[in-house]
């Protein structure tokens, strides 16, 4: 993983091992599928390549019709 600069506009398989990115995404898509929030735990490593676990609110926004 690299600086927030090079993480600009890549997805989340190109900045995180697949695993990691793997798990980030199928929370994403319950939150969006069940427009809920969830309470969960999410591993990540750092800019050094150290393994961090983070416990993490996930939740959709929504924006009214206009």
């Amino acid at each position: 993983m690299g600086t927030s600069q090079e993480s600009l506009g890549k997805s989340v398989f190109e900045v995180f091992p697949a695993d990691i990115a793997a798990e980030y995404r199928r929370n994403d898509k319950q939150v969006l599928a069940t427009r809920q929030t969830i309470n969960t735990v999410e591993k990540t490593v750092d800019l050094h390549g150290n393994a961090a676990t983070y416990k993490v609110t996930k939740f959709p926004l929504h924006i009214a019709d206009e």
